[in-house]
């Protein structure tokens, strides 16, 4: 049945060209020695603009030079030509790696991304200090809401990163499935996927980001949280890193190729309503396991499998209320009945081995068909090494 499967989606894939090495959306290295540019080497185009800095901002950095940033009112405006902002609450794999050398500080920030003008607060993703209150100023801070403004989490690492000393720090996501990387090595791993306004939760919301500043947040000309501490080879990924990756960049070397990946994004609908486990690996020759539970019993259950990143389409104006498609383009197979507790029997989908796959997104949703249409949240997987 794998084989079937692709075969059957073997005519997109060879339109597909996937990416190798781990697809760079942004990369500041902020090695200018004079002007008002940060140059974004990426192939995007993504450069920023400084604002309010004084008349020598480009010193001397961990490797090359570094942007200083005073902690009043300095920060980089970005020009949004491709790829950002990253944080678009549809569940793809990223990451973000920064060098920084700052003290321990409250609530300032290295990376935002925001909305330029909104009502209020409005959404934000944002890696920096954390907080007087939390007792935190020296650790990274991973603050996160949607548009309604719903406070989705608040991630703190481990490790001190703010003590005035350089440290390398990777954030790295898919879906909710998120871990922090310091100085190469682990550091903290979360899954918020399931939490209030998660990538598993029907509160999720939306989250409409417009603007990306660096070292500082700005919505509606206001600037807040400003970084004191100098800041140099800012890299925004389109994937997610891993430990190997991490220690590669803390090393001052690129990640050669990209990791594998697997998360799980939306909410099923139905009386149960219908839900999705994903287990296994998206590696190379891997295998990636999909089992469906709370659903109909005895009803008919099928695995759609899409290619790319999801496209969800509400069925509600078909008659089936509560019901996303998250793929508009499937291959289907038949998994068998759903069992009379309304769970179905387990799903092995068999990742291609051809490491020319790497990079290959893929989503996998459950189907039943009994009394009515259900469908589940979406498995996403990235294949990688």
């Amino acid at each position: 049945m794998h084989r079937i499967l692709w075969i059957a989606i073997a005519a997109t894939l060879v339109r597909v060209t996937p990416a190798q090495s781990p697809p760079l959306l942004a990369n500041w290295r902020m090695d200018e020695t004079a002007g008002v540019v940060a140059s974004d080497s990426s192939a995007n185009g993504n450069s920023g603009t400084l604002v309010n800095f004084g008349a020598a901002p480009w010193v001397p950095g961990h490797a090359g030079n570094a942007l200083s940033f005073d902690g009043v009112d300095d920060y980089v405006a970005v020009t949004l030509a491709a790829g950002l902002p990253v944080y678009a609450g549809r569940g793809a794999p990223f990451s973000v790696a920064f060098w920084v050398k700052a003290p321990a500080q409250s609530d300032r920030r290295v990376y935002s991304e925001q909305q330029a003008a909104p009502t209020g607060n409005g959404p934000l993703f944002s890696l920096g200090s954390g907080s007087t209150a939390a007792g935190t100023t020296d650790k990274l801070r991973v603050f996160l809401r949607n548009d309604n403004p719903s406070e989705v989490g608040i991630l703190h690492s481990n490790a001190v990163v703010f003590d005035d000393q350089w440290h390398h720090v990777v954030y790295s996501e898919h879906a909710g499935r998120a871990a922090i990387f310091v100085d190469g090595a682990p550091d903290a791993t979360f899954d918020y996927s399931r939490w209030n306004w998660g990538p598993l939760s029907p509160l999720q919301g939306t989250f409409t980001m417009t603007s990306v500043t660096l070292g500082a947040v700005v919505r509606n000309s206001n600037i807040a949280a400003p970084l004191l501490g100098l800041v140099d080879d800012v890299r925004v990924y389109g994937s997610r890193l891993d430990v190997v990756d991490a220690n590669l960049l803390f090393m001052g070397i690129d990640p050669p190729v990209i990791a594998a990946s697997l998360a799980g994004f939306g909410y099923g609908c139905g009386q149960g309503p219908l839900d999705l486990a994903v287990t296994g690996s998206a590696q190379h020759g891997g295998t990636i396991f999909v089992q469906m539970f709370r659903g109909e019993p005895n009803a008919l259950a099928l695995v759609g499998i899409g290619l790319g990143p999801i496209a969800p389409v509400d069925l509600g104006a078909f008659g089936f209320a509560g019901c996303t498609l998250y793929q508009q383009n499937i291959a289907t197979s038949v998994i068998g009945v759903m069992g009379p507790a309304g769970s179905s029997g387990p799903f092995a989908f068999g990742v291609p081995a051809a490491t020319g796959f790497a990079g290959t997104s893929l989503s996998l949703q459950g189907i039943t068909f009994g009394a009515g249409l259900e469908l589940s949240p979406a498995a996403l997987a990235m294949i990688g090494r």
